[in-house]
Formats: structure tokens, sequence, C-alpha cells
């Protein structure tokens, strides 16, 4: 496509979506060929929509590990420079940039910060500074926080000083709270989980996707929040990697503190006792979905928990496929456990119409070297034995309702491709053709 390409009226919305897709890289922009000069003037606002800090580091001239440093004679360092990545440079750049604060909607910031030899610093991140990155962005609608190690803000506080902690009301955090559609956490610091986040989730009156991963053990003896969340309404609740005690205290203050009437979708990735009561207290719950762990299915009986969520429609069971050279082969599956997954769920609610198994494909790089390693042999030993879509197939007889069943797959690439296309004759060929004739395959 060339430059007159813009000159015939090709519509913005497909410019901006080419542009989104570079993840703001620049450079990768330049070499895209649906790209034509012409237009980056006009688009190049765009980029702006997904920022990171700390950005792309500056580099200095010289270095105080450097032993040319030491020696009299500077040397040039690849090393990047702390001054510019501090989060209060990130706050004085959104306040002195027009740009910035009309365009960015998505804003990602880590505590990381590369020093020499490869080492890492990690900058505390006061969770007052995330209110103040957040009051400068008023059409933010994602906050991604990512290997971030907080720090509570009691300077916040509402309160006189002779209140205990635990008798504080939630921090203002400015005095406004604010809706945002997405806000994902991933990878706290250890000591910077349950009071930072406490002080967090206060700040936000309605959250679209909340999403908690790999968040490390609550420092707390209990596991619940030294204060009482404010009133707060989510929609879709992620739980991923982290530990019990982290689900647990977000399951019980959010069933607490929360609108359960908004909240319109779950997943987990250990479906416990107490998930599955958060899930059945949402009585508008349309979708569950599940990580499929263990052959046995450790799933809670149905029968401990309360009425099941009158609105549920679809069930989904997220199957993890990782290939990379072990011992007992190339790789490693939950594939096997799906069909115990799906049968122990089939009586939480009559009315489901949809189950879902979505496939998550990682190759290690490693694997596209070894010369022995034939990716189409492997997912077709791991995708198509009889017996696993024998049992799947009982499964949903359990399913009176049942009208869609969804083989999903989370790769876009060569791995996600041929995933789809064994899946789906494998379902083919195993499955009764009641449940063929309700098969959807769709990739993402």
């Amino acid at each position: 496509m060339d430059s007159t390409a813009g000159q015939r009226g090709l519509p913005q919305e497909l410019v901006d979506i080419v542009i989104d897709h570079q993840h703001s890289d620049r450079d990768t922009l330049k070499q895209c060929s649906l790209v034509c000069r012409s237009w980056v003037p006009s688009s190049s606002l765009h980029l702006l929509r997904r920022v990171a800090w700390p950005v792309r580091p500056h580099r200095r001239q010289t270095c105080d590990y450097d032993d040319g440093i030491l020696s009299g004679e500077p040397k040039a360092c690849s090393c990047p420079d702390p001054a510019d990545t501090s989060f209060r440079a990130c706050i004085t750049g959104l306040q002195t940039s027009d740009r910035l604060r009309l365009y960015v909607r998505t804003l990602g910031l880590s505590s990381a910060r590369q020093r020499c030899a490869g080492s890492v610093k990690w900058e505390k991140l006061d969770v007052s500074v995330i209110a103040s990155i957040l009051n400068s962005l008023p059409d933010l609608k994602g906050l991604h926080l990512e290997s971030c190690a907080l720090k509570s803000s009691p300077v916040f506080y509402m309160g006189t000083p002779s209140q205990s902690p635990s008798q504080l009301p939630a921090p203002l955090l400015g005095g406004q709270r604010r809706d945002i559609e997405e806000l994902s956490v991933c990878e706290l610091a250890r000591g910077s989980a349950a009071e930072p986040l406490n002080d967090l989730f206060s700040y936000f009156g309605h959250i679209g996707t909340l999403s908690v991963e790999h968040v490390p053990h609550w420092e707390l003896p209990r596991s619940t929040f030294l204060r009482p969340l404010p009133e707060l309404r989510v929609a879709h609740l992620v739980l991923n990697s982290s530990a019990t005690a982290v689900a647990t205290a977000l399951c019980l203050e959010l069933r607490a503190h929360t609108h359960m009437e908004a909240v319109r979708a779950l997943t987990v990735d250990h479906l416990t006792t107490l998930t599955l009561k958060f899930a059945c207290a949402a009585p508008n719950l349309e979708a569950l979905t599940v990580l499929a762990v263990g052959v046995h299915a450790p799933l809670p009986p149905v029968q401990e928990v309360p009425e099941a969520p009158a609105r549920l429609r679809r069930l989904a069971f997220i199957v993890a496929l990782e290939f990379k050279e072990t011992r007992h082969g190339f790789y490693s599956s939950t594939f096997r456990a799906v069909g115990a997954h799906i049968r122990a769920l089939a009586g939480l609610n009559s009315h489901v119409d949809e189950v879902a198994l979505e496939f998550r494909v990682h190759v290690h790089e490693e694997l596209w070297l070894d010369l022995e390693f034939n990716l189409y042999d492997v997912l077709q030993r791991a995708l198509s034995p009889y017996a696993e879509w024998q049992t799947i197939g009982e499964a949903l007889d359990d399913y009176p309702s049942l009208q869609k069943l969804t083989l999903q797959v989370h790769n876009s690439e060569e791995p996600g491709r041929l995933c789809a296309i064994i899946l789906k004759s494998a379902a083919t060929r195993h499955l009764p053709q009641k449940y063929v004739s309700m098969l959807r395959i769709e990739r993402d």
C-alpha cells in the first residue's frame, strides 16, 4: 500500500488500528508498509494511547560503575539514568504534556529499574503517587501494575491520631474516586500486597475488569483488609496464580463491600469452596472461567455451596499447553483434567447453554532449534486422545440446556493455527454428532 492510499480516503479508524497494534514502537511503525508518511502526523498521537513507565530510558555519557571513571577516563555508558525513570518524573511529564493527558488510554507502571551489569533496582511506588498519576489522566481506561513494589499512603487517611489503623476508614486519595475499565495487578513484591491494595482499591468506584495475578502470600495474620473497602462495583474479577490468602481476602472483602449484582464474570485458577460461594453470591453472574488443573479435578462438591447464580449461562475451562523438553517428552498439558472439571460443575446451573474450552499454547524458544521437535506431531499427541474426548462427551451429557460448544485458541501465531486445525479434526472424529453440530472454533 503506497502513500496515495491516504488520499483515497482510507478510514482513519483503520489507520488507528494499524498503529495501535505496533505497541507504541516507532521503529516498528517506520517499517510498517501499511503506514505512509502522510498519515503519521495525524495519527502519531494515537501512539500515545498506550504508555509504559519507565519508558525506553535515556543513556548516560558516563557511569559511576564504569572502570573508565575510576581511572579518570570517562567512557560512554549504556546504563539507564535513574533520574529519567522516577515516578515523580512521570507525574511531571504528565502534568506538563497536554498530548499525554488527552490521548493516553492505557498506562503501565513498573518498579523494576535496570542498572549496570544487568542488575535491577526496585523503586517503591506509593499509592498516593498512583492517585496523582491517575488524576493527571482524566480519560484513562486501563491501568496495569506489573512488577511493582507498592507502598501504603497513611498521609491520605481521614481520622484522628488516636485511631488505630484498623479503625480508620479507607483513604480518600485526594478526595476523589473514579471508574476505570481495567485494573491489572501482576507480580507484586513481597510486603506490598494487603495494605497498599486496600488503598488502591479504595480509589475506585467501579472497575470493569479487575485482574490480580502472581501476588505473594498475604502478610497479615488474617485474610481480610485492615480497613473495609468503600462501595465498589467490579464487573469481571480475575484471580490467577496468587497465594490462597490473597484470593480469600479479595473474595471476602468484595463480597462484603461490593455490589455483588454488578459482578458479571469470574475467572479463577483454583476453584475453592470460597470462590464458588463468591460466584453463587453474584445473582447476575453470567460467565465462570476455571483453569483446569489436576487429573482428578480437585473441586468442591456443588452441594456445599448455596443456590447457584440463576443467570449463569457460560462455563469456560482453560487448558494450558506448555511445550518444552522434559524427561517425559516435549510437553505438559492439563487437557486430561477437562472432562472431570466439566462434570464437577454440571450441577451448578441446569440452564448453562455454552461450554467453552480455552487453549493457551506456549512453545519455549529453544524447541524451535531442536531438529527432533515437530510441533504438529506433538500437538496431535496432546490433543487427539480418544479417551479424553470420550470423557468430555460423557460430561457434556449432564448439561441439558447446552447449545454451544466453543473451542477457543488464544494464540494467533503458528502454534495457534495448528492447534485450531487439530482440535477441529479431533472433536469431529471423537465427539457425538449432536455436539459436533454445536461446535465453534475461535482464535484470537
